[in-house]
Formats: structure tokens, C-alpha cells, sequence
């Protein structure tokens, strides 16, 4: 039996043009253009020219590497890991106990601190430094664990240190009502007070308030609320004078208390501050670094 040389049984196209020796693609040419028939004979040489050129092929293309064996460039890259930085923690200063990271991202502009809070570099180098170190070593820890909960900025007319609660935008002190300690610091010295403060969208006009700790009450007597607003909300605050022994009472209540709720009290209305955590970890350390300083 004789077979056309298009049969796609017996032959197909090679995969590229350059899969086949010149002159073996030029006699495939002309067999299909001039429809050229082989005998059996014929046929079998011709398969055998194919074959030999195909393992000629296949041999070289494994010599060079060219198509069993992937390049480098070829070879997907894996991700590469984030740099993880260990943190380098260097003494704060002498007998504090508490450290900075010198490998922190934003050191030395801002220091991250062995307690977890953050202080501002041109405040410890521009002033807290002098301060603290202004006392005994054994007492600057307590001391700069209550000032380093707290934000400061330094008075150069009337030469003190202010000190109030951190507020953040996010923070617990940010457009709420709040409990904290605020002040100033002197070499020697403190001023501070027990600050109560109302915010809201509705004026009170409180002129007292009622502090109940673990179910135990205490009630102001009428005092003065400072009062001031923006953009649609109002605050009232009042001060109670912490080198007065019961105000101190008061705050070391609030402190040690389970719970402790403070309801602002005006002529009709009235508004109820439940003290958080925060708030009470604030005002307890700064009332230990008060007793190492003095209250004025």
C-alpha cells in the first residue's frame, strides 16, 4: 500500500522551522508540492532520515541546556522576608531602671521606652534630662515613670515644666470627659491638681460633683467650673489642689477602687464618667512620682 506524504498518520509538521536540517525541510517542501508517492521502501529510508534528525536534535538541545534545563532567570524568585531590626536597649540614665531603643525606627526624634510609652527627644535632651537627674538616682525612677505617662512642655519665661495627659487623637484623653492628674514641675518641687472634665455636645453647668469608689460616696462642695466650647461641643473643668490632704484621699480612692464612678452635677442636668483603667494607671504612678518630688 502506498501513502501520501501529507498523512497526517504517518507524518507530521515539525514544531519549529528550525526543528529539521535545511535540506531535509526543502525535499518535505517539494514532496508536497509536486505530490510526490513513496514506495514502502521508500518511506521506511525517509523515517529513518526523520528519526536520525530528531536524536541529533534532542542530543543538542541537551548538550546546550537550551530547552530540558531552566535558567536561572527563568526559575521563580521566592518573596523576600522583612528585615526584622532586634531592639538595642540603652539605660535611660542612672538608677531610673528604664531603657530606649536605640534601633527604634523614629530614635532619637522620638524614644521608645522600656515601659512601652514614647518620649520626645528635644524634650528629654531640652529639659527632662536636667530635671530628673537634678535628683537622687533612687528616686528618678518613680519619678519618670509618672512623667513619662504624661506629655510636657517646658514654660521659659516663668522657667517650670507643664505636664497634662497624653491626648492623642485616638487616646483616652481625646474629646471625652476624663479624670487625670496635671501640673508643674519645679526644681524640687510640684504643683498639681486633681482635674475633672466634662465634654460634651450639651452645657451643664456643673457646680459640683459626686465621686462613688466601690459603692463608698463622696460628694464635692460647690466649686468653681471653668467652662469654654468649639465646633458644637462644650468642657467644664474643675481643680482640686492634691497638697490638700483630702483631695489626695480622694485620688488614692479613685485609684484603688474596683470601680469608680464621677457625676458632674449642674442646676438640672447632670453627666456620669466611669474612670478607666488608663486613667487610674496614669493617676498612680504620677501620684508615687509626687511623693518623690514634694507637692507644693
Amino acid at each position: 500500500m502506498l501513502y501520501a506524504l501529507t498523512d497526517p498518520i504517518l507524518l507530521t509538521r515539525p514544531i519549529t522551522a528550525t526543528a529539521f536540517p535545511l535540506r531535509l525541510r526543502l525535499h518535505y517542501k517539494a514532496a508536497r508540492v509536486g505530490g510526490v508517492m513513496f514506495t514502502t521502501e521508500s518511506q521506511m529510508r525517509f523515517h529513518a532520515v526523520v528519526i536520525a534528525a530528531l536524536a541529533a536534535l534532542t542530543a543538542g538541545c541537551a548538550t546546550t541546556g537550551t530547552t530540558t534545563i531552566l535558567s536561572s532567570a527563568s526559575t521563580p524568585q521566592a518573596a523576600s522576608a522583612p528585615v526584622v531590626v532586634k531592639p538595642e536597649w540603652v539605660p535611660l540614665t542612672e538608677g531610673a531602671g528604664l531603657s530606649y531603643d536605640e534601633n527604634y525606627k523614629y530614635h532619637p526624634s522620638e524614644m521608645k521606652l522600656s515601659n512601652e510609652k514614647l518620649l520626645r527627644g528635644d524634650s528629654w535632651d531640652g529639659y527632662l534630662k536636667a530635671y530628673v537627674e537634678s535628683f537622687p538616682p533612687k528616686k528618678r525612677g518613680p519619678i519618670l515613670q509618672g512623667i513619662t505617662r504624661h506629655v510636657t512642655d517646658y514654660d521659659k519665661v516663668e522657667r517650670f515644666i507643664r505636664f497634662e495627659p497624653v491626648r492623642y487623637m485616638s487616646g483616652p484623653y481625646s474629646k471625652t470627659s476624663y479624670l487625670a492628674v496635671v501640673g508643674t514641675l519645679r526644681p524640687g518641687k510640684v504643683t498639681a491638681f486633681l482635674k475633672f472634665h466634662y465634654y460634651g455636645d450639651s452645657w451643664l453647668f456643673a457646680k459640683s460633683f459626686k465621686i462613688v469608689t466601690d459603692g463608698v460616696s463622696f460628694q464635692s462642695p460647690e466649686i468653681k467650673f471653668r467652662q469654654d466650647h468649639y465646633g458644637g461641643n462644650v468642657w467644664e473643668t474643675a481643680y482640686l489642689n492634691l497638697s490638700k490632704k483630702e483631695y489626695r484621699a480622694v485620688a488614692e480612692k479613685i485609684v484603688s477602687s474596683e470601680e469608680a464612678i464621677i457625676r458632674f452635677q449642674g442646676k438640672q442636668y447632670y453627666s456620669d464618667l466611669t474612670v478607666t483603667d488608663r486613667m487610674r494607671d496614669d493617676i498612680k504612678y504620677m501620684l508615687k512620682a509626687l511623693d518623690q518630688i514634694g507637692v507644693e
